[in-house]
């Protein structure tokens, strides 16, 4: 794999990682201890940070290194890119009583039919 290729790769991963945690590059440059200049050019693809730093980002957002430099890690993270009003919706799904996740079911399978029976 070339530099270049690697180089995406880290930018992708890592560009995934701070929709799908929601945080910023300042955020997180500050965390791990780089400046906010340093990090855009992580995410930019310009370059690559040395073991230790990926070791850091990894710790950041409590994922091994591999989901930072893995090219199998998939390009497109939509499924798992959620903004934050649909995180929430997720979370109050979950601690919601059976009777209410029912409820919230029956309502996205009505959509689902009104959007099949538009589009058909």
């Amino acid at each position: 794999m070339t530099d270049q290729e690697q180089k995406r790769i880290f930018s992708r991963n890592l560009s995934n990682l701070l929709n799908i945690k929601d945080k910023t590059q300042a955020e997180v440059a500050k965390a791990i201890g780089v400046s906010p200049q340093v990090l855009n050019t992580w995410v930019k693809g310009i370059a690559l940070p040395r073991m230790g730093k990926i070791q850091a980002l990894a710790d950041y957002f409590s994922v091994t290194t591999a989901a930072l430099i893995d090219p199998a890690v998939p390009s497109s993270s939509s499924e798992l890119a959620l903004t934050p009003t649909e995180r929430s919706l997720i979370v109050g799904y979950r601690a919601a009583d059976p009777g209410t996740q029912a409820s919230v079911r029956k309502l996205l399978d009505v959509g689902e039919e009104m959007r099949e029976s538009e589009a058909g």
